[in-house]
């Protein structure tokens, strides 16, 4: 009989039985030879025990439609056969099921009931080829309602041979795939199962071979569940001594459980029984044994990776407490058996250990006490293992953020004698895949490590970030002693922890808001709202809309300015924010009325980048621009004629916390007239000032028409400010009200400058100039200058320094770090055909505060700033009311 692959096992989850319906009450899988065998005689018995009639039509046996049964077959001594014709169940009536080709020997060969009804399957066998004797799933169903019984030889199901069937004991639909709700009895097919009754059923009572006086003893009861619903039944246990005296008395409520269990001490020898009972009673007898004296020692020895615990009496029993330490770790440690005759065994695998052991004696007392302990050490060489010949431990299996992880390595030499090489340490997250780890932290790098023994061990921990994710991690130990990609050691699959991290979030998420338009013109200026989910992300982000590609030729096109807005972001943090696309105006017609792409970029401080794509359809001109741009015989110069440059001369890009600094601005009038303005610099997250208020810094300036002048604008940077890259803006506030501004970016790094109050001195550089450039250094005990200018390059420990050559002089003052940089401009102007050398004093005090010389000039950008920041205007009051609209 072929083997029958069991279908549909999963569908007894997912369709949770319900009392009150249609049940497989009795299979025949295993007919015998007299009863027709297994090609010819198998059947399945189901069974309505409801108070309806069912009708049906419909239903299914493993897959096949039932169909009425057989009609005018003979019997086995060739009379007519009636059966039971038709497909409605009555209740409390049983049916028979045959299968679609020789299902009339049932009839000739068993003594089926008049009364049920007969029924087959429309084609073949009844499942997928023959009952399987071994086990099969059968699954009666009509599309909303599934019987499942899946009987298994292997599992615990009661077999049924000889001629037997499988007959179900209660018809509770929730017992219906329960092993002890089945027997095997003699077939009764289309009437009442021949075993009746539920309840518990006391099958055994197990205990060791030999027990000896004052042994904690285990004893275990078997219960059978014979179709008790709840499975719940009170089972009273007794153990009685040799004059008839009750020593154990207890009642044990079991609920639903397949075994009970206790421990008892005998504190006499002699015979006992011990009976349980339910519905049945169930003894066993057993003797006590006396414990003979003797003189016992524990020993330890080592064979292929494994401990050896013995006794110099071989037919001594003991429990055995041990734990084995590498340095100063306990790796291992736990309780095991020797049973007489036998040695225990631990797996521990290779390295250098301490074995401390102490045994307690089950079958003799020992007369000798201080034998029952040992410590010793023992090394288990790794053999001819070529590449794990090291081992790493570390000291938990979970840890927290900021705790510390204590590790130990130990090292074997390699098999062709190297015993100095790189050994690193690093850390691995699982990967998401599953599938191995991603090493990206080395928390410990020897290149130069010594292997002086065999078993050479060195330790050390490092303490977990609080920024890592929750997740396995392992700490892989390395020992790379050779030139080829094959000579190391390896640790192997030691070292894996569960880190309680942060949850996961996943990566940064950004959408667009709302529909973009579809038309623009040229000149126009598109603001573009997104929603950024941070996740996992934090810090800086730039963000940017451009244009990049003419779609209808499908070439590139630089259609639009690019501007980038930079945002801050927590870790979680969910943020609404917008960036400009600024469609050039085409005043001079070089682009197409067109399709054209537009790409909204975001680009972490990590590099890490996302892009979103757009099309949009640009056709004329948004005129109101073009007024701004140089056209025809325009001349640049004559462009940037009508505004305030603003040129960074000396700007401290990277920055600690708390660290004052001061920024070098060339100011120059190109207005025509005479211009009042405010001045002020700010560090800023794209929402927050991180350097006090927004205009600590305010200057009143007043230039004349033409007139250039160079200030310095000082800040200090909080010192709660997180590390990253921010923007740096110089602001000019003109009197109508509008915006001139210089934006850089700038790093705060991690370091934490100590306040001036808490500085024992603090540096002082004068310069100044009559006939010659004169620097003095004072207040800076250990200082150094670097003068970097016309035609020198200096590192000097000199406090004064005289110089002769015009030009721009940068300055730098050190100690341990940059504690000081200033920048110097020494020009020589022409005065009524005499040079500054010449100037009369009066000169000289006119010209006194101010620095003059001769300076490159920078491209205008102050349209497009112009631009952006009305646009900001306009838009921020949109993005509040989104934000309180959100909330």
């Amino acid at each position: 009989m072929r083997k029958i692959i069991s279908l549909f096992v999963f569908f007894q989850f997912l369709f949770l039985p319900c009392f009150g319906q249609v049940v497989i009450n009795e299979v025949m899988y295993n007919p015998t030879t007299e009863q027709g065998g297994d090609s010819y005689s198998e059947w399945i018995e189901i069974y309505n025990p409801t108070n309806e009639s069912v009708n049906l039509s419909g239903w299914e046996l493993c897959e096949k439609e039932l169909l009425a049964g057989y009609i005018n077959h003979t019997d086995s001594e060739g009379e007519g056969l009636y059966l039971n014709e038709g497909t409605n169940l009555s209740p409390n009536q049983y049916a028979i099921i045959t299968d679609g080709e020789s299902g009339t020997e049932v009839y000739q060969y068993f003594n089926v009931s008049e009364d049920a009804l007969a029924l087959h399957v429309d084609a073949g066998s009844l499942c997928d080829g023959r009952l399987n004797n071994d086990g099969e799933t059968i699954n009666l169903s009509n599309g909303t309602y599934t019987e499942i019984v899946n009987y298994n030889n292997s599992a615990g199901w009661p077999e049924a041979k000889d001629g037997y069937s499988l007959q179900r004991i209660n018809s509770s639909q929730n017992l219906s795939n329960n092993s002890t709700n089945w027997v095997g009895f003699p077939p009764s097919p289309g009437r009442k199962n021949f075993y009746n009754g539920s309840y518990f059923e006391i099958f055994d009572i197990s205990f060791p071979e030999q027990i000896f006086v004052n042994n904690s003893i285990e004893f275990n009861i078997t219960i059978l569940n014979r179709g008790l619903e709840k499975g719940t039944e009170n089972i009273n246990l007794t153990i009685i001594n040799n004059t008839n005296s009750t020593v154990y008395p207890n009642e044990v409520k079991a609920i639903n459980q397949t075994k009970i269990q206790f421990n008892w001490t005998f504190n006499e020898t002699g015979n006992y029984t011990i009976c349980a009972e339910a519905n049945n009673s169930f003894c066993k007898n057993f003797e006590i044994l006396p414990l003979e004296n003797a003189s016992i020692s524990l020993n330890i020895t080592e064979e292929d990776e494994k401990i050896i615990f013995y006794t110099n009496l071989s037919n001594a029993s003991c429990t055995i407490n041990y734990n084995i330490s590498v340095g100063n770790f306990i790796i291992d440690s736990g309780k095991i058996e020797k049973e007489a005759f036998q040695n225990a065994s631990l797996d521990i695998g290779f390295g250098k250990f301490k074995v401390c052991a102490n045994m307690i004696l089950h079958n003799f007392n020992n007369i000798n006490k201080s034998d029952n302990s040992i410590l010793k050490n023992i090394t288990i060489n790794p053999g001819d293992k070529k590449r794990y010949r090291l081992r790493s431990w570390i000291d938990k299996e979970k840890y927290e953020l900021n705790s510390s992880i204590n590790w130990i390595i130990q090292l074997f030499i390699p098999l062709n004698g190297s015993t100095t090489g790189n050994l690193t340490l690093k850390l691995g997250k699982n990967k998401k895949s599953g599938s191995g780890f991603k090493y990206f932290n080395t928390t410990y790098e020897n290149n130069s490590f010594n292997i002086t023994q065999n078993g050479t061990t060195i330790s050390g921990n490092f303490t977990i970030p609080e920024n890592y994710f929750e997740g396995i991690y392992k700490l892989r130990a390395k020992f790379k002693y050779g030139s080829t990609g094959w000579d190391y050691l390896d640790s192997s699959d030691n070292g894996i922890f569960w880190l309680n991290g942060l949850k996961d979030l996943g990566d940064l998420n950004v959408s667009i808001l709302g529909e973009p338009p579809e038309t623009a013109r040229f000149g126009d200026i598109i603001p573009i709202f997104l929603k950024v989910n941070a996740n996992n992300y934090a810090g800086s982000l730039g963000c940017r809309a451009r244009i990049n590609k003419d779609l209808s030729i499908s070439k590139t096109r630089y259609a639009s300015l690019n501007y980038e807005m930079t945002y801050s972001f927590s870790r979680g943090e969910t943020k609404y924010i917008f960036v400009p696309l600024i469609i050039k105006p085409n005043c001079n017609d070089h682009y197409h009325n067109s399709e054209y792409r537009i790409v909204i970029e975001t680009k972490e401080s990590n590099n890490g980048k996302t892009k979103k794509e757009l099309s949009l359809n640009i056709s004329g001109k948004a005129n109101n621009l073009c007024q701004y741009i140089s056209k025809g015989s325009t001349t640049k110069s004559e462009e940037k004629s009508k505004t305030l440059e603003i040129e960074i001369l000396n700007l401290t890009k990277t920055l600690a916390r708390n660290q004052e600094f001061t920024t070098t601005v060339k100011l120059k009038n190109n207005f025509g007239k005479k211009v009042l303005f405010e001045i002020y610099s700010y560090i800023f997250d794209g929402f927050n000032c991180l350097t006090g208020n927004w205009r600590a810094n305010l200057k009143k300036i007043k230039l004349n028409k033409d007139e250039e002048r160079i200030i310095n604008l000082t800040n200090k940077v909080e010192k709660e400010v997180k590390p990253w890259y921010y923007s740096f803006k110089i602001r000019i506030k003109l009197k109508d009200g509008s915006n001139i501004d210089k934006t850089e970016q700038i790093k705060i790094t991690n370091k934490i400058l100590k306040n001036k109050k808490e500085m024992k001195e603090t540096p002082n550089l004068k310069i100044w100039n009559d006939t010659k450039i004169r620097m003095n250094l004072s207040n800076c005990e250990g200082c150094k200058m670097i003068i970097v200018g016309p035609n020198i390059s200096v590192i000097t420990g000199r406090k004064y320094r005289v110089f002769e050559d015009f030009g721009r002089y940068a300055i730098f003052v050190i100690k341990d770090e940059i504690v000081l940089n200033q920048t110097y401009f020494w020009k020589e102007k022409t005065v009524s055909n005499k040079t500054e050398k010449n100037l009369t004093e009066k000169g000289k005090s006119e010209e006194e505060n101010k620095t003059i010389g001769k300076f490159s000039e920078n491209k205008s950008k102050s349209l497009v700033d112009k631009v952006v920041s009305t646009l900001q205007n306009l838009v921020s009051p949109l993005i509040e009311a989104m934000k309180l609209s959100i909330k």
